[in-house]
């Protein structure tokens, strides 16, 4: 039989893998969720091409959006719409 305080324990370290676990996620999100200032960089810097789809990549501490392009490119935003990477394949 176990002891009260290994059982606690043991229900302490389950806990805390759940909530850890489950604070992790992707989805997929319309263009309008991108954060203002990514939405504004898009339009600018490739006027005349169109947001294909958003991915909401949410992470313990972070959260970033995916966005693939018409043209192809991908780029990923940080939570405040700064642009972090620009891929032109």
């Amino acid at each position: 039989m176990m002891k009260r305080g290994s059982m606690l324990t043991l229900a302490a370290l389950a806990s805390t893998l759940l909530l850890t676990t489950s604070c992790d996620y992707d989805k997929a999100v319309p263009a309008s969720e991108l954060p203002a200032a990514a939405q504004t960089f898009v339009k600018k810097s490739y006027p005349g091409c169109t947001i294909l789809a958003v991915k909401k990549d949410v992470e313990w501490f972070t959260t970033k959006y995916k966005v693939s392009m018409d043209n192809g490119m991908e780029i990923e935003f940080d939570a405040d719409g700064l642009p972090l990477e620009i891929d032109n394949d």
